[in-house]
């Protein structure tokens, strides 16, 4: 959460051009929007709009099943009420954010006012637009709220102590644990282009499109930063205690390194290749859709 916070604190910082330019945009452009161009753009939306609901669901139910594999009893009073302390905080800064307008928040202001202006919807239309972009908000802080209260269960000690089983199936866990935040958060990428490159059909200005992916790639690259963070803390943690096993076993040098490999703590080749994809997955689908998606390099519609 930390690393969420000071990617907010930087986007705050370097975004107040963003969020004035984008203003400025939308006060200068005329209604450009025509059904070749928005309806397509639309439907992109919809559909990440229904991916990132879906994950997000998803998400939920795993991360909540994932806590009640590994805590019970009493024990789970610390992380239930570090997950509500965390919720509860996250969204009252979101709503600090929509009502003092910071620069984060012009990320769903350029394209909703866009749609107002362009009378491409009806009001009721754009009321269930707004409600279903206030649950998509809701779920983004929600969810990496559970995943960082709930992770330090996967390095509480086992019922039944640490041993080369309980280890090795706690790593696999810790990076099943990592992999399906990473989807979550490339969903979140998904749906970020999606909205806001909206705008570019709707206003019709070809600079917005540099605008969405300068934004896009960098929240992209703090969604990766929050997953290293987590796989990091979890991998560490749990390199000591493999070490921990391999010295009470007594074992030669030269086979504590066959031992880490048995353990999945060390990485070679493909391994390493899945690690550090899983990192950058949400850096890599940013780098993606931004140059291989025809709806999103075609909807300006010509001038």
């Amino acid at each position: 959460m930390l690393v969420l916070a000071l990617g907010h604190l930087l986007f705050d910082l370097v975004g107040a051009s963003f969020a004035n330019h984008s203003l400025r945009l939308l006060a200068e452009a005329s209604d450009h929007a025509t059904p070749s161009a928005s309806i397509p753009a639309g439907q992109v939306w919809a559909a990440t709009s229904l991916i990132y609901l879906v994950v997000a669901s998803a998400s939920i139910v795993y991360v909540v099943n994932f806590l009640r594999k590994h805590v019970r009893g009493r024990a789970l009073l610390p992380l239930l009420s570090m997950s509500v302390f965390l919720i509860v905080l996250g969204i009252a800064h979101l709503i600090w954010v929509d009502n003092s307008r910071q620069p984060v928040s012009i990320i769903f202001y350029l394209t909703y006012e866009s749609l107002q202006a362009s009378s491409m919807m009806r009001t009721a239309d754009l009321m269930v637009v707004n409600r279903l972009l206030d649950v998509i908000n809701v779920m983004s802080v929600v969810v990496p709220c559970l995943f960082c209260a709930y992770m330090p269960s996967v390095l509480l000690t086992p019922h039944k102590g640490w041993t080369e089983e309980t280890l090795t199936q706690r790593v696999k866990e810790g990076r099943q644990f990592c992999l399906v935040a990473s989807a979550f958060l490339v969903a979140g990428v998904f749906h970020m282009y999606a909205w806001m490159s909206w705008s570019s059909a709707l206003l019709g200005v070809p600079e917005l499109s540099q605008l969405t992916f300068s934004v896009v790639f960098y929240w992209s690259f703090v969604f990766s930063a929050m997953i290293g963070v987590i796989y990091m803390s979890i991998l560490a943690t749990l390199n000591r205690r493999g070490e921990w096993l391999i010295e009470v076993s007594n074992q030669p040098s030269q086979s504590r390194q066959e031992s880490m490999i048995e353990f999945g703590l060390a990485f070679k080749g493909l391994a390493q290749f899945r690690q550090v994809a899983t990192i950058f997955a949400p850096v890599i689908s940013a780098l993606t859709i931004s140059g291989s998606s025809p709806l999103m390099d075609s909807q300006l519609p010509p001038m």
